[in-house]
């Protein structure tokens, strides 16, 4: 059994900027890449319209700025170059082992060290090895590998349907030649309003030939085309100090909660502005996807999108129809919809999400899987990363942002500082405070509660993150800029 010391999983975003935080610190970790290549999400897309849903300044590392020339929203391809730009610069690629898949973490008590499951390879070529390391940080990501299906009823299901039915973690999965072939000429469906829905639903209305195609979703979320709302970039209007006023947060003592209640108006004005912006601009009512929740309760669940560029005016030629039903179920032909119209098709396309949960509990020990989530179904992690019952584990990247590489950097700058010494953990049960405010804050702020969702108490929470390892938490320049300017990530350069 080889003894190592701090074990990272994934070479995602997360696990990329944890690496480099750790290198910095003098730890040279183990990075166990289940596949060839680095970039987690990034790595394999045959949407060739995929794009960041953030703008490319928002979406950087603090030391590794996009080189010039990037365009506001850059590509997928752009995101994997510049990932690996990152870790080349940074001797991440070093760290690295490839085809190296972690199918099982297991330890003798809750002290001892962790001893990794490690498969090399496929087939019966593969070969197992076991790999023991003192700390792990996980970083294996939400969105991919284990696809959340709708359910239906006997007789109702995908296994009626004489058409092909693909997850989007499927369709990703295919080079970009067989997608278009897969698409080409055909009827398509594609299920869902989340964003890979949306560039899904505009791809194949581009390689079907004129066929029919159809958005179906159960219900509308705000959509945006880019940040700016009359001009102004929506970051200064909820991603400030003075913005996060308007919203309560954990923690809060009596007279900033009291603050919060009085700012009400302007937290009500300010979502206002915007979403009369969107329902005037994309025509939302006309179109049937005008959301029946405030902008600002979106945002609070990470779900606003930006639509691909084209996307509006396929709905407006007709050639993308947007069809709105709660309830739908196959036939041998197409979907029936809850009005009994059935909308023929060829293919099925399911972009109905990821059961991120189901693939932590996978690869945890038993007595850990039963204690990772709550009775909402959220893991609850202290500062966004520990669990308060499963010590010597961290889980960077489960927490979201509005820019997740912003998130994944604070945690894993955060982790270099606690594995240096440099923070000390409380207890458990103040952990598990912590942990739960945060969970009732996020459960609160939207009724789209399914994630662990900080996009309005980002900057409060980089403050917590700042306190702990002895950094100033206020990283601007004057008290003006302090109150009314956004923050992002290259606030934090070290």
């Amino acid at each position: 059994m080889e003894k190592l010391g701090v074990c990272v999983v994934g070479a995602g975003v997360s696990g990329l900027c944890a690496c480099r935080h750790l290198l910095k610190r003098g730890i040279r970790p183990t990075v166990l890449e289940g596949s060839s290549h680095i970039g987690g999400v990034w790595r394999s897309n045959s949407v060739a319209i995929t794009r960041l849903q953030t703008p490319s300044v928002a979406y950087q590392f603090s030391d590794f700025p996009w080189p010039p020339g990037t365009p506001a929203f850059a590509t997928g391809g752009q995101v994997l170059d510049y990932l690996h730009g990152y870790a080349a610069k940074f001797g991440v690629l070093e760290c690295v082992r490839f085809d190296s898949r972690v199918v099982g973490i297991r330890r003798d008590g809750d002290r001892g060290p962790w001893q990794l499951l490690v498969v090399r390879g496929d087939g019966d070529g593969a070969a197992r090895e076991t790999l023991e390391f003192d700390f792990v940080i996980l970083c294996i990501g939400r969105f991919g590998d284990v696809p959340r299906l709708p359910s239906f009823s006997p007789g109702q299901g995908a296994d009626v349907f004489k058409g092909r039915v693909l997850h989007s973690t499927e369709f990703s999965a295919l080079d970009y030649e067989n997608a278009s072939k897969l698409l080409r000429g055909n009827s398509v469906v594609v299920v869902g309003f989340s964003k890979s829905a949306l560039d899904v639903a505009a791809e194949a209305v581009e390689a079907n030939q004129g066929k029919p195609c159809t958005l179906l979703f159960r219900r509308a979320h705000w959509i945006v085309q880019h940040w700016d709302v009359f001009g102004v970039n929506i970051a200064y209007l909820f991603g400030t100090r003075l913005s996060e006023m308007y919203y309560h947060k954990p923690g809060q003592g009596f007279f900033s909660s009291l603050l919060t209640s009085l700012l009400w108006p302007l937290k009500w004005a300010t979502s206002k502005v915007v979403e009369v912006y969107l329902r005037w601009t994309l025509s939302l009512s006309k179109y049937g996807i005008l959301p029946s929740i405030p902008f600002y309760k979106q945002l609070s669940s990470c779900k606003i999108s930006v639509i691909p560029d084209n996307f509006m005016d396929y709905v407006k030629e007709g050639r993308l129809k947007l069809c709105k039903s709660p309830k739908w179920h196959f036939t041998a032909t197409g979907v029936m919809l809850d009005n009994k119209r059935e909308l023929k098709a060829d293919v099925v396309l399911l972009c109905t999400g990821f059961e991120g949960e189901v693939k932590l509990k996978a690869i945890l020990p038993e007595r850990y899987a039963e204690v990772l989530q709550g009775p909402d179904g959220v893991v609850p992690l202290y500062r966004g990363m520990i669990h308060p019952r499963i010590p010597g584990l961290a889980i960077l990247g489960y927490q979201e942002d509005v820019s997740n590489v912003r998130a994944s950097e604070m945690g894993a700058r955060w982790l270099s500082y606690y594995l240096t010494g440099k923070v000390k953990l409380p207890d458990s049960q103040t952990m598990s405070k912590s942990a739960n405010e945060w969970v009732r804050y996020m459960k609160w702020s939207t009724p789209y509660f399914d994630r662990a969702c900080i996009a309005l108490a980002r900057t409060w929470h980089s403050d917590e993150l700042c306190r702990d390892i002895g950094w100033n938490p206020r990283r601007k320049k004057n008290w003006l800029q302090e109150l009314l300017s956004p923050y992002s990530n290259m606030d934090y350069i070290d």
